[in-house]
This record gives structure tokens, C-alpha cells and sequence, in this order.
């Protein structure tokens, strides 16, 4: 193991300095959070048809695709829109705020995850929350050494609630969905899901898709994976302009029957993040297109369906989706869209809610978030806005992560690196502050090193790290073998 301070990602912009404050209106900040978790919910259940259905050839192009399969059918018996794995987290997170404010820790984050997921649940999220049952404390429970989907598809579509309360803070929000990403991913897998809470930000003030892909790049650290991917996902729609089959058969070449056996599946992180790029590109800002495109793209396509539809809901509010996909069942008469029940079908203990309900209590995160970070609440002319700080950054909690203990063995050499989280890079302090290390053992700079003669058995032991004015302790219990 090696000791690693979970920093967030820091956010270059080739675009030139920023205005000192962005400024959107109450009214049209709401508008957007609302047409954001409606696009999500569309999307997700509009998706889910093609889910896992098209890999060596694409999908049905005979656009418009509409509501069909299992989707349709309890959209139809719930009478409304429903939870599943694009929307719930993202639910239980917007809770996990309400009782724990706008920046929950990684440890009361994981004890919702304790509490509410219990079935329903696979790969890198499946495996995050067995560690977290078996003991571990995220950002352990997403490393490659403990969860073996860390490269999977699951912090990209659990995450834009991050971006959602962030308008216009795209250094904020980048950071924010990299450091929850790390639940359940490690490594490139998280830099999709950064990605998109970029363009989730930039989204309130910015209409070209164009714009919001690059502020996406810019998110992400230099040389980064997804970087290389989008550009080539660029390329490739220069290169076959109109034909968003010929760019999906050429791409897969290289995201998918070129990738490592380790880690070639249909639902690896850098290639679905790619088709979402595709579906933006091809769908050219249009929700309906962008949406079918999506699906036809295939492999874990009702995700990307629901990110990118909730963020065109961003780009044009809640006018720029079409009522066919709000309201799909002409024998109901709904007064709002999706009849404005959200029922819960996924996670123990989370109460069914409206729409509008959900939306309203995510714009109050935004503005607790927008008021925290230098920005403000003015009015003018009988109207209200938010000055945001785009300048804005994430600065996650001071935390001690429970991971796997060393493996002692006499005789043997040990280099046991213990993990911080929100550290201050270069300030952290270490000591043992009760019982003693084997002999032969020392802590030096946060790792456990050393060759011991000592007698086997347990020796538990009081691990303290102190950054800045912060001083964190866990208990430890050494195995000498």
C-alpha cells in the first residue's frame, strides 16, 4: 500500500482569466436544477431498453426510439418516474447534505451507503460497499488493491449532484466529483465522471457543446486518459461528420478491442465516457437526438443517456425538453412532467418523492454551496440572482481512512503506507499515541517501515496524524505472524 494524499484535481483553464463573479437569476438557477433531474430520470428510464444490448454493431437508428421494454412498462405501472442506479445515489447524497451540510465526509457519506444499499447494486459500487461492510472507509474501498472494478463505469453516472449545487464553479465541482468518485473507482476511472461534473457547472452559463466538452478537459490533470479519449472522440466526428456509426465502429478498435484484457468490458469507464462524448457531438445540442443517439451507441448505454440528457436539461431548462418525453402516456392525464412522483424501487429507507420536491431542495444545496464559496445573493430590479465565484475551489475534509492493516511477517521487510484524505500536502505530523509498534518497526511520514525479530501475536497501537490545527486518531491492531 502506499500513502497517498486524496487531493483534489486542480483545474487549468487554456481559456484566459475568468470574470471575477458569473451571475444567473434565481428563478433560471432553479428552472435548471429542475430540468436537470428531469433530463436524468428521462434519460435513465428512456434508456434502459438498450441497456447492455448493442456491442459489435449499433443500435436501432429509426429515431425516435421512444419509451419502450421494461422502462416503459413501470414507468406505466408506478404511473410515474422511478429510482434506479442513475438517480438513487444521487438521491441518498442530496440527504446525506440536508443532514450532514453541503460538504458530508467521506465516513458519514459511507454509513448512508451502509444504510440504503442493499440490493440493486453491481461492479465497482457492488465491491465499494462490501469493503464498507467488511470495515473499510472510503477512499480505500474504491483503490485497486481492495475493489476489483475500480475501472468501471459507476462514479460517471452517481455523481452530477456534485456539479448541480456548483453552478458555474467548475474547479469546485471537477474536484468535487473526482474526491466522490474515489467511493468506488480509482485511478483513469475517475477522470470521466470529473469530466462531466465540469461540464455539469459550466453548463448554467455556457450553450456550445463544443465549449462545455473542452471545460471538461480542463478539468482534468495533464496527460489524463479521458483527455487523450475526448480528443480522439473529437477527431473521429471531424473525420465522419454525419456519420455517428462509421465514428463508433472506428473508436471501439481502440477503446475496447485494444484495451487490456483486465480491463475490457462493456462497461469500462474511458470507453461508455467516450460514447457520451459521441452523443453529444452527434447530437449537436438537440435533447431529442443527443437522447436516441445515446441509447444506439450501445454497451452500458441507458447511463449515458441519463448524463447527458441531465445536462441538456442544464443547457436549455426545462423548455428544451420535449413534452413526448415528459409526458409518454396519452391515456394519463398528468399535470407535470413525469407526473412529479419520483417512487423509490431501489434503496432501503429512502422515502418516495416529487420531482419539483427533489429539484427545490437541490437548488437550496446550491445556494448554501454558492453562498460558502464567496459568492452572493442580490437583487435587482424586482428580480433575484446568485454572484458565483467561478474561482472556487473544493477543499475536501481532513480524514483517516480504515483500509487493509500491514502484513508483518518476522524477518520480513515491511513498507506499510497509511492513507490521508484532505490533507495539507506537505503538513502532516505522525506519531503513535498509545500502545508501541513490534520492535524493529518505526513510523516515519505516515508509513510503518522496518524488519522486526519481535514475538509474534497482536499489538494494538493508536495511529494520530495532525495537519494544520487538525489532528485525526485510528486504532490499529499490528499482526505479527
Amino acid at each position: 500500500m502506499k500513502c497517498v494524499l486524496a487531493l483534489s484535481i486542480t483545474c487549468v483553464f487554456a481559456c484566459g482569466a475568468a470574470p471575477p463573479r458569473t451571475r444567473i437569476s434565481v428563478r433560471e438557477y432553479r428552472d435548471k436544477v429542475y430540468a436537470a433531474w428531469l433530463g436524468q430520470c428521462v434519460g435513465n428510464i428512456y434508456g434502459l431498453a438498450h441497456e447492455q444490448k448493442y456491442f459489435a454493431e449499433p443500435g436501432p437508428s429509426n429515431f425516435p426510439l421512444g419509451y419502450t421494454g421494461w422502462g416503459a412498462a413501470r414507468l406505466k405501472q408506478l404511473n410515474g418516474a422511478f429510482s434506479d442506479d442513475d438517480t438513487d445515489i444521487e438521491y441518498m447524497y442530496l440527504m446525506a447534505m440536508e443532514k450532514h451540510g453541503v460538504e458530508p465526509t467521506y465516513a458519514q457519506l459511507a454509513a448512508f451507503w451502509l444504510r440504503h444499499v442493499r440490493r440493486e447494486v453491481w461492479l465497482a459500487n457492488r465491491a465499494a460497499v462490501g469493503a464498507m461492510r467488511y470495515g473499510y472507509t472510503p477512499p480505500w474501498t474504491g483503490k485497486k488493491e481492495v475493489n476489483p472494478h475500480w475501472f468501471q463505469i459507476d462514479p460517471q453516472l452517481v455523481n452530477e449532484i456534485w456539479s448541480i449545487t456548483a453552478p458555474g464553479m467548475v474547479r469546485y465541482a471537477a474536484a468535487k466529483s473526482a474526491w466522490a468518485a474515489r467511493i468506488m473507482s480509482d485511478d483513469w476511472a475517475v477522470q470521466p465522471a470529473a469530466h462531466y461534473g465540469a461540464m455539469y457547472s459550466a453548463a448554467f452559463f455556457e450553450t456550445d457543446i463544443r465549449k462545455l466538452i473542452e471545460s471538461g478537459k480542463a478539468a482534468l490533470p495533464p496527460g489524463a486518459r479521458f483527455v487523450q479519449t475526448v480528443d480522439d472522440m473529437i477527431a473521429l466526428h471531424r473525420k465522419h461528420p454525419g456519420d455517428w456509426k462509421a465514428a463508433r465502429k472506428e473508436s471501439l478498435q481502440k477503446l475496447y478491442l485494444q484495451e487490456p484484457q483486465s480491463t475490457r468490458t462493456g462497461t469500462n469507464a474511458n470507453l461508455n465516457g467516450a460514447l457520451g462524448i459521441l452523443a453529444l457531438l452527434y447530437g449537436g445540442g438537440d435533447f431529442q437526438r443527443t437522447l436516441d443517439i445515446a441509447c444506439a451507441l450501445g454497451f452500458d448505454a441507458d447511463n449515458q443517456a441519463a448524463t447527458m440528457a441531465g445536462l441538456l436539461g442544464i443547457v436549455h431548462g426545462t423548455r428544451g425538453i420535449p413534452d413526448s418525453l415528459l409526458y409518454p402516456l396519452k391515456d394519463r392525464h398528468w399535470d407535470a412532467p413525469l407526473n412529479d412522483k419520483y417512487t423509490n424501487v431501489t434503496r432501503e429507507g429512502l422515502p418516495d418523492a416529487g420531482l419539483k420536491d427533489i429539484a427545490r431542495r437541490l437548488a437550496i444545496q446550491g445556494e448554501k454551496i454558492v453562498l460558502a464559496h464567496h459568492g452572493r445573493k442580490v437583487m435587482e430590479s424586482g428580480e433575484e440572482y446568485y454572484e458565483v465565484n467561478p474561482d472556487a475551489e473544493f477543499h475536501p475534509p481532513f480524514e483517516f481512512p480504515a483500509g487493509p492493516p500491514p502484513e508483518i511477517e518476522l524477518g520480513k521487510p515491511v513498507n506499510h503506507q497509511l492513507l490521508l484524505s484532505g490533507a495539507r500536502k506537505g503538513d502532516v505530523r505522525w506519531r503513535i499515541v498509545k500502545g508501541r509498534l513490534p520492535q524493529g518497526l518505526a513510523l516515519t511520514n505516515g508509513a510503518i517501515t522496518g524488519v522486526t525479530e519481535d514475538h509474534t501475536g497482536f499489538y494494538p497501537v493508536t495511529v494520530q496524524a495532525r495537519s494544520g490545527s487538525e489532528a485525526l486518531q485510528r486504532d490499529m491492531t499490528l499482526l505479527v505472524r
